[in-house]
């Protein structure tokens, strides 16, 4: 829209030079010269076009005491309601944003009189001269002395576009504006706190794992501690059990001895080696004895080999000397078990 279309004057044309005169003026306060017409006749307020200022200043005209030219009572007299304009605190939220001059008429609109039983005055603006002193001193119409001049100059601005059309109040616009804001603060939130809580749980898991491989770790340094001490009872173990293993039992030894032995036949000294030799210093009472027992010795099964050696005596005297060696298999030196 062009800056002409914004100025739009709806007012007849022998209206505008009244109009013209008033926007000269600075605050659209002139002193109006009310003419009185010389015709008595009554006169009431024609129909007038559809208009705010219109409205507001149809009504019925009627006489005073002085004999001057009223509204006829046509209907019970209304107070007229005065527009006191409202005192903004300051511009807008959106007027500062968008700065937008609304050009103001203050030219006033009357609705045209016509006469009762006469022509209808030509002139319009003998019609707002006929109507002006009845509102500037008030008579018949409940207004106050010089209320009259000040209700023109109020209803004299025109405003073809709606009131909040283009303005809308501070509450509204906080509230279209802060709504949307936090519902995308919210929105740009949502992923920031899932992130912050999978990094809260990834990092309350690893600080379990990093306490769970501590005592993993401080487990295998006991569990090398007795792995070392399971080691040194092993060696202990082993050497007990060699010790065991290869300990020699007289006592079985001597049995055997005892049961292989022939009476003619007796031993002096003995001596044994831990692989089972046995040396024995022994005396018979002939040679037919020591042949005797070596054949015993010999056919024995636990006896692995036998061997006589250095055979020398006097028969007569019952006395021969030799000495035997004797190999026994591990089993019955080292073992408690008996044949």
């Amino acid at each position: 829209m062009s800056a002409g279309d914004d100025n739009i004057n709806l007012l007849p044309d022998d209206l505008r030079d009244q109009e013209a005169k008033l926007s000269s003026v600075k605050n659209g306060n002139v002193p109006v010269t009310f003419h009185i017409p010389q015709n008595p006749d009554r006169t009431v307020l024609a129909a007038a076009p559809k208009s705010p200022a219109a409205d507001n200043l149809a009504r019925p005209l009627g006489e005073n005491k002085s004999g001057l030219p009223q509204v006829k009572s046509m209907a019970p007299a209304v107070q007229p309601k005065i527009k006191t304009p409202k005192l903004k605190k300051g511009p807008g939220f959106l007027s500062k944003l968008f700065a937008r001059s609304a050009k103001k008429s203050s030219a006033s609109v009357l609705p045209l009189v016509k006469p009762v039983g006469g022509d209808q005055p030509k002139d319009g603006h003998r019609a707002a001269e006929a109507l002006a002193p009845s509102l500037a001193s008030g008579e018949g119409n409940n207004v106050e002395p010089g209320q009259g001049q000040s209700y023109i100059n109020a209803e004299m601005d025109v405003n073809l576009i709606p009131e909040g059309t283009y303005l809308l109040p501070n509450s509204k616009i906080f509230k279209s504006f802060i709504v949307p804001l936090i519902i995308s603060l919210a929105i740009g939130a949502l992923p920031y706190v899932g992130l912050m809580v999978y990094q809260g749980i990834l990092k309350g898991q690893s600080e379990r794992l990093a306490m769970e491989l501590q005592q993993s770790e401080t487990a295998a340094q006991q569990y090398k501690a007795l792995e070392a001490e399971a080691a040194v009872l092993v060696d202990k173990v082993d050497a007990a059990k060699a010790i065991i293993d290869r300990h020699v039992y007289w006592t079985k030894v001597f049995g055997l001895l005892e049961s292989l032995t022939i009476s003619d036949v007796y031993y002096k000294n003995i001596a044994a080696s831990e692989n089972g030799r046995i040396t024995l210093s022994a005396t018979g009472t002939s040679y037919t004895a020591v042949a005797k027992q070596y054949l015993v010795f010999q056919q024995s099964n636990l006896i692995k080999n036998v061997t006589i050696l250095g055979g020398s005596g006097d028969s007569t005297q019952g006395e021969i000397s030799f000495n035997i060696i004797l190999e026994l298999f591990p089993d019955i030196f080292y073992s408690l078990a008996a044949d």
